[in-house]
């Protein structure tokens, strides 16, 4: 901001405001100090800096110019979060920007919650573009593993991190097996920047994850105060015995970190784990590509130094950014109509960005530094009103194709008891905009006359209350709007059954089941699960084809432990997926096929 005379608001998150002078301190300092490195900004213009940040926090909608952003929890490190951008006006366009952020929820931060905002443009970060990580419960057993087997050999264990985020994720891993273990090995991590930015994270404790805040508010105990760690001092370098020290930077490219690895490279004993990835050209990488075969293992430092390496190495990933999984699963739940990749390799991401066009069906850019792209996208998308004939022949088709007849609605299927669970299904609920037209179906006033349904709100912000349009059919809609309502994003329920022993491997069984109607060279693949912040569903995705399946509501606990599970599936797809949609449909309800319980909920599903 200073160096470029910047003089409008910088926009942070409170956490992020918090810890950001000591951030741009550290850097300046190490830069000017140790890299000699010239042009830097000062402290003068860190403070000056600070004095423009305008703080925001969490669904809060900020009006600049004739722009709103709104920021959403992203995971990652504390106070990240995906921000988006939308216009002012009528046609205006909107934008997410992720920043960096991670699917998975951690021990001291939770997963990303980006809700189905629909932008024009999703811009993600790809630094795991190809990469697809194992069970994390896996690697954190090997991690714990590989540190007790150390230093119950006597040795010393160096975990190289950043100051921000793996600190406190791997801290709190190692506090609940030392207590468990009743280890009296001691835990170090390094003072400075990693002291000042730990203290943060004890003060937003409502930006961790839940389970810290729920510690603390039900027995005031703070996670975050660590009983078994302390702080580093030099003189421990060469004290004897067994320890483990995490220490930064967590590359290996100076500081403490470096200094410790110098002092314990060279004794058998001792091991380095490094729980990520390290940039080329840094001690981190050269000690990651030694290989067990080299006949001499050694490193060579800036100034040129060689440093033998006889101790143990180990790389076991826990970095803070999502994968490949996560990227796609952050695309099917945002839905944009666009996507553009950076922050990454660039032969992975194209990798990625191949996959997202064929698989997704997504125009998907990856832009180098400083290049303008050009996004063609549709016209901004109109809302109306679908007159209610034109859905009852759509269920009419539908029921059609599916083979239960092309009837309406009866007094039997108005009862509800002895339909099968196909004759109960939502129908063509709803219909929302995502390139093109958004249908509501008519609501009936009292007098006889309809109206546009209430303005729905999302995420904190009103949809629009513009009078819309009654249609009749897509002819009407394309003369009436002067467009062919051809991506619409329809979405039905249906009513399934399952075993409740198939409940925790459900997302396999409906792939398994759904590899039948995908046509080549589409593959059913599990999106997102009960344990991933999924809130209780297993999420499918085949082709255009988007399948949440969750316990229906009213279960109750005996029910989710008895043989047989109520389920409740919802499908979306856009029109142009119509027949991939109703052959999904149809496979569900032919391999999930028993009809619901007879009572209130039964009932419920009358509803159209």
């Amino acid at each position: 901001t200073e160096q470029i005379g910047y003089n409008g608001p910088v926009l942070m998150t409170p956490p992020t405001r918090a810890v950001c002078p000591a951030l741009l301190e550290d850097y300046r300092r190490v830069m000017t100090e140790r890299k000699h490195a010239v042009g830097m900004f000062s402290s003068e213009m860190i403070e000056a800096c600070m004095h423009k940040v305008k703080t925001i926090g969490l669904k809060e909608t900020l009006r600049v110019a004739n722009l709103e952003i709104t920021p959403y929890y992203a995971g990652h490190v504390l106070g990240a979060v995906a921000f988006e951008i939308r216009g002012v006006g009528p046609g205006s366009r909107s934008v997410v920007y992720s920043g960096d952020y991670n699917m998975i929820p951690e021990r001291h931060l939770g997963a990303a919650r980006i809700p189905a905002l629909r932008p024009d443009v999703l811009i993600s970060e790809s630094t795991y573009a190809t990469t697809i990580r194992g069970s994390k419960k896996g690697r954190e057993l090997d991690f714990l593993h590989a540190v007790q087997k150390c230093v119950a050999r006597g040795g010393k264990v160096l975990i190289p991190v950043f100051a921000v985020g793996r600190i406190q994720e791997l801290c709190l891993l190692l506090e609940e097996f030392w207590a468990q273990q009743n280890m009296d090995v001691p835990i170090y991590f390094s003072g400075g920047l990693a002291l000042s930015a730990h203290r943060y994270y004890r003060l937003f404790l409502d930006w961790t994850h839940p389970s810290l805040v729920d510690s603390f508010t039900r027995n005031r105990h703070n996670k975050l105060d660590f009983r078994f760690i302390r702080e580093f001092s030099d003189e421990l370098m060469t004290a004897p015995g067994p320890m483990v020290v995490f220490a930064s930077p967590g590359f290996l490219n100076g500081g403490l970190s470096l200094k410790i690895f110098t002092h314990w490279a060279g004794d058998p004993l001792n091991m380095v784990i490094m729980p990520g990835h390290a940039v080329s050209g840094t001690v981190g990488a050269q000690l990651l590509a030694l290989k067990p075969s080299d006949p001499v293992k050694k490193v060579t430092l800036n100034d040129h130094t060689e440093v033998h390496v006889k101790c143990k190495v180990a790389a076991l990933s826990f970095s803070a950014h999502t994968d490949q999984k996560g990227i796609l699963q952050l695309i099917t739940r945002v839905r944009p109509q666009a996507m553009v990749l950076v922050h990454g390799n660039k032969r992975n991401i194209k990798a990625l960005q191949a996959r997202i066009k064929s698989e997704l069906r997504l125009p998907c850019f990856a832009p180098g530094n400083s290049q303008t792209i050009h996004i063609p996208l549709p016209r901004a998308p109109a809302s109306a009103l679908v007159a209610p004939q034109l859905l009852h022949l759509a269920r009419r088709a539908r029921r059609k194709r599916l083979g239960l007849g092309g009837g309406g609605s009866s007094s039997g299927e108005r009862k509800g008891a002895q339909q099968p669970a196909a004759a109960r299904e939502f129908g063509p609920r709803k219909a929302v905009a995502v390139a093109g037209v958004a249908i509501w179906p008519e609501e009936k006033t009292g007098n006889g006359g309809s109206h546009a349904p209430a303005p729905a709100k999302a995420e904190g912000r009103e949809a629009a209350a513009a009078p819309m349009p009654l249609l009749t059919t897509r002819a009407d809609a394309e003369k009436r709007l002067g467009m062919r309502p051809q991506s619409v994003l329809l979405d039905t329920r249906v009513h399934l059954r399952a075993a409740a022993t198939q409940w925790p491997h459900l997302g396999q069984a409906l792939v398994t089941t759904l590899t039948r109607v995908a046509p080549p060279p589409l593959t059913p693949r599990v999106i997102g699960s009960p344990e991933q912040g999924e809130e209780g569903a297993w999420r499918v995705r085949v082709g255009g084809v988007s399948i949440s399946v969750s316990l229906a509501g009213g279960t109750s606990e005996a029910e989710k432990n008895g043989a047989i599970l109520d389920l409740e599936a919802v499908l979306e797809w856009d029109w142009a997926d119509e027949a991939l949609g109703d052959r999904v449909e149809a496979c569900l309800l032919a391999s999930f096929s028993a009809p619901p319980p007879v009572g209130a909920r039964g009932a419920a599903t009358l509803a159209t």
